[in-house]
């Protein structure tokens, strides 16, 4: 290779580039909008299982709702 890029594959590259550009930007925007699962893992499970054993010795063993 002489280190010069041929204008077809410039384009190929750029326009490979260019959705992947658009891809992240559009998951950005709708984590933006919509929020991380991970967030409502750290605001709710994280707490409970710092607290495990306290919630299994205060649970009935019944699953919930029932």
């Amino acid at each position: 290779m002489d280190g010069k890029l041929d204008p077809s594959e410039y384009n190929r590259m750029k326009d490979i580039n260019d959705r992947e550009l658009a891809q992240i930007k559009h998951k950005v925007e709708h984590l933006q909008e919509h929020g991380s699962t991970y967030k409502k893992y750290i605001k709710k499970d994280v707490p409970m299982l710092e607290n495990l054993v306290s919630f299994y010795q205060k649970s009935n063993g019944e699953p919930e709702g029932f």
